[in-house]
């Protein structure tokens, strides 16, 4: 058998390195290792050197090619039906899902994900699976690297902007379509990727807004009633890994108030018996005078962007008492009430 490895530790520079694995002598060694996990798929080899995606003969260690454009790659790869998944910590200041073909080492699809990519992708189920640092396990479709499925945080506090400073990431094995993860409290979580990527299907006996990525017009649905088309002043956006937009388009549809304290600069939403101050800047919320975090990582808070006071939708919502689904293939967010 043999070893392949990359690594920095054995030379005084980067090196690639194939090894007999009943006497450690090599049989070959190229440069332009740095310690990544390595993969190997049908009769090559692929791996990243933190700038470049590159493949290699198993046999000889001879490079076929290197990814053109320079960029920050995450540890390790996943690769599936000849196409390599690759995570991005930035790649012209955009952080990303980045797919190429295997064979030729060309681009296919660069799916921006809004935060760093950190855990190196797997896949299940036909999805590929990623955690950025916001602490959230993503899901999307690897043959289309910007539509995704559903978000889950692991509430790993290693996710942060200081990530790579961790001594610990959680690390993810997937059997008979279930996800696996273990976090530094000793704890062992399962996931049901199966269950969690079932299509969102309307419910008419819910009360429901609609709302897509960019877009400025959204729809309210009563039960009852018809759908109604509305237009907002600023559109939903992805900011630090999180969809944002102004209070007021998912509290005052609701049947609730919105109201801002200028010399506190919060937002004061109610409805029903519910009251939720949100602050600028701050990366804490009260939901009826109690203190709340908007994530675990603590990236996320109330902003004020192009002149509009922008908040995190899934936390706002939720804390009314509302369910929010993420509709991949639409970029569309929904919010569903009783």
């Amino acid at each position: 058998g043999r070893i392949y490895l990359q690594s920095n530790i054995l030379a005084d520079k980067e090196l690639n390195y194939c090894i007999n694995a009943s006497n450690g002598k090599i049989i070959w060694k190229k440069d332009g290792g740095n310690g990544n996990p390595i993969s190997i798929y049908e009769d090559k080899i692929y791996s990243v050197n933190s700038i470049y995606l590159a493949s290699r003969n198993l046999n000889n260690g001879n490079q076929l090619w290197i990814s053109e454009e320079p960029g920050n790659f995450a540890d390790g790869l996943a690769i599936h039906d000849n196409i390599i998944i690759a995570g991005l910590w930035s790649k012209s200041d955009k952080h990303a899902i980045q797919t190429f073909d295997t064979l030729t080492g060309d681009e296919l699809l660069f799916g921006e994900t809004g935060s760093e990519v950190y855990v190196t992708p797997i896949i299940t189920n036909n999805l590929g699976l990623f955690v950025s640092t916001d602490g959230d396990l993503n899901a999307f479709n690897y043959r289309k690297a910007d539509d995704y499925y559903w978000s889950k945080s692991i509430n790993s506090p290693c996710y942060t902007s200081d990530a790579y400073r961790c001594d610990y990431h959680p690390k993810f094995s997937v059997a008979s379509g279930y996800i696996f993860y273990g976090l530094e409290d000793g704890t062992v979580h399962c996931l049901g990727s199966k269950t969690e990527t079932k299509e969102y299907k309307p419910d008419d006996n819910l009360t429901r807004l609609t709302y897509q990525l960019n877009s400025k017009k959204y729809w309210s649905f009563t039960p009852g009633s018809s759908e109604f088309e509305h237009e907002m002043s600023a559109a939903p956006q992805i900011l630090s890994g999180s969809s944002y937009l102004p209070a007021k388009y998912v509290v005052e549809p609701l049947g609730g108030t919105v109201s801002w304290n200028g010399d506190e600069r919060k937002v004061v939403c109610t409805l029903g018996n519910i009251t939720i101050e949100l602050r600028i800047g701050k990366k804490q919320a009260k939901v009826n005078g109690v203190t709340k975090n908007y994530d675990s990582a603590g990236k996320l808070f109330p902003q004020i962007v192009d002149g509009r006071t922008m908040v995190p939708m899934r936390f706002l919502a939720e804390n009314l008492g509302c369910q929010v689904h993420w509709i991949g293939s639409e970029k569309g967010i929904v919010i569903t009430r009783k």
